[in-house]
């Protein structure tokens, strides 16, 4: 069995796979189809533009999934956490 681990990161506002370049398409998209549900899209409090992606509270940074043939583990490490001082929920 394959296995495949995907980054997830934030950059400048764009939810993001780190390692993109060395995974096959249907990876990204069963990793991007997966995030629907366990990541938040947050804004700055003082209104000057900023978007974090953030995981939702409570769960955890790391999910393992087997898809077809591989096990994809998709790690949500990098992702920013919630600040109530320079969060606010959309």
């Amino acid at each position: 069995m394959k296995e495949y681990t995907v980054f997830f990161n934030n950059d400048m506002g764009h939810l993001e796979i780190n390692n993109s370049s060395t995974l096959p398409d249907n990876i990204k998209k069963f990793a991007y189809n997966k995030i629907k549900n366990k990541v938040l899209c947050t804004t700055d409090n003082k209104n000057l533009g900023f978007r974090f992606f953030i995981l939702i509270h409570g769960l955890n940074d790391r999910w393992t999934y087997e898809f077809k043939d591989c096990r994809i583990t998709l790690d949500y490490s990098d992702l920013d956490k919630y600040d109530s001082r320079i969060m606010k929920s959309i």
